[in-house]
């Protein structure tokens, strides 16, 4: 494949994500098994990440973590801003 000039190259990195345990029925198996998805086609994790942040960032750069995701992240309420 040729790249039309300023087209910059593209590079997908692909990882199983088990934490975020979405599953599916399978009829013939009949038992549930994980998804296997190819550069997070089931949601867009990127754009949900800046969602959350763009809604959820503190005055002092940290996040507060939405109540509806707390208990899938141990109880945490804030992430904390990391100085660079």
């Amino acid at each position: 494949m040729t790249l039309k000039r300023g087209c910059p190259a593209k590079t997908n990195i692909g990882r199983p994500i088990p934490g975020i345990n979405t599953k599916y029925r399978n009829a013939a198996a009949k038992k549930t098994e994980l998804v296997h998805m190819l550069n997070a086609t089931g949601f867009a994790i990127g754009r949900v990440l800046i969602a959350i942040i763009e809604n959820y960032q503190q005055k002092d750069g940290s996040v507060k973590v939405p109540d509806v995701l707390q208990k899938y992240l141990g109880g945490l309420d804030f992430i904390k801003s990391f100085s660079a």
